[in-house]
């Protein structure tokens, strides 16, 4: 049962729905912005640590090196698993439009990489 007149369901609906009406383009645009946040976030973190590494191993440059160069290595090999993960993942659940899959595809690599950025920002320890 419908209790309001025709003229208050029918007009600010449509308003709510114009005004909440986003292009696939818009949602690819903030996709990306969202993701250059959490990269830009991710470098400082990267930096941050290859700093702190430098300041640990102060008296030994040959050992800081080697512990940056590995952590090089392991940032472009993550780099590589990451955006092989999405690409999977999106492949995977092929579902609703390409700006969608887009928004899923950015809304998980931000999540993989706050993971990333915790683990630059307190490195596991298995010993």
């Amino acid at each position: 049962m419908n209790y309001a007149p025709k003229a208050l369901l029918t007009i600010p609906f449509i308003a709510v729905i114009l005004a909440l009406s986003v292009s696939a383009d818009d949602v690819r645009n903030e996709a990306r912005s969202i993701e250059a946040e959490v990269d830009y976030k991710l470098n400082q973190a990267f930096q941050h640590l290859i700093e702190q590494v430098r300041a640990q191993h102060a008296d030994d440059r040959p050992r800081a090196e080697l512990v940056i160069a590995r952590l090089r290595a392991s940032q472009r090999a993550w780099l590589q698993f990451r955006d092989a993960q999405i690409g999977f993942v999106v492949a995977y659940h092929d579902i609703g439009s390409p700006s969608a899959r887009a928004a899923g595809a950015a809304s998980y690599g931000v999540e993989l990489t706050q993971q990333r950025i915790k683990d630059l920002e307190q490195v596991p320890n298995p010993f």
